[in-house]
């Protein structure tokens, strides 16, 4: 065998596994492509158990005598435990909510940031009495 053929060979060779190699690869990133599709199908599947769970939570949590009692009293629990912790939480991050808006505010804040309710009075006590600045409904439903 002279040179030229060893040298077309060998050419024919290395383009042949290098097709071979960019069809392993294609095929390889179509799987990743397909498992990326099928994650994320999962995912919304379960974001509709979720929903559907949800209301039928809500449907049937006040029957009494319902199959899946125990199930609605360990979600109360956890509603509970995680008001509990919520409470917890302000404390340590020394924050309180707007009796207006339900936005956080900081302890020592005379107006919500959000709302603009006076929240202490001119004493520093707390502004529970004061009434609340006039807020457009339209931008309250913006804020929201």
């Amino acid at each position: 065998m002279d040179m030229e053929a060893l040298f077309g060979e060998l050419g024919r060779t290395l383009a042949d596994k290098g097709k071979a190699a960019a069809t392993k690869a294609r095929d390889l990133t179509e799987a990743v492509q397909v498992k990326a599709q099928i994650n994320s199908e999962k995912r919304k599947l379960q974001e509709t158990f979720a929903v559907l769970g949800h209301l039928y939570y809500k449907e049937h949590r006040g029957e009494n005598g319902h199959p899946q009692q125990g199930v609605f009293e360990a979600i109360k629990e956890g509603e509970q435990r995680i008001r509990e912790l919520e409470e917890k939480l302000k404390d340590l991050e020394d924050m309180a909510v707007c009796p207006e808006c339900g936005f956080r505010v900081s302890k020592e804040a005379a107006y919500c940031s959000k709302c603009g309710r006076k929240l202490r009075g001119d004493n520093g006590e707390e502004g529970s009495e004061i009434p609340a600045l006039p807020v457009l409904e339209e931008e309250k439903n913006q804020a929201d």
